[in-house]
């Protein structure tokens, strides 16, 4: 329980400071917010940095799947929003074009 609410306050942190700066969601970060960053989520950015298999770029901050580049921003909001348990997200591809599909659950009553 603990460690959820720190990683909570960290995610909050780090959106606020991006707020301050004017940074919108979904932009390269630059230098020094990857620095923060890092600071905030050391473990999660070294276990991305060292992993290969999963394309990750820690310079850019995206993601490279079939040879198209996507944010890490993209991806992290897609996961809150799923976290919620509340809908999924399906992606397909039609030629140049990747298609997210949310698929939303009805919530359980109780």
């Amino acid at each position: 329980m603990k460690k959820d609410f720190f990683f909570r306050f960290r995610v909050k942190a780090f959106r606020q400071i991006c707020d301050f700066f004017s940074l919108p969601e979904g932009q390269i970060l630059p230098w020094w917010a990857r620095c923060i960053r890092f600071a905030l989520f050391p473990v999660e950015m070294l276990g991305w940095a060292l992993t290969r298999p999963n394309h990750y770029d820690l310079l850019t901050d995206s993601y490279t799947i079939y040879g198209i580049k996507y944010h890490g921003p993209f991806f992290r909001c897609l996961a809150a929003d799923a976290a919620e348990g509340e809908c999924v997200y399906r992606f397909r591809r039609e030629g140049d074009l990747v298609i997210a599909e949310r698929i939303s659950f009805p919530k359980p009553e109780g």
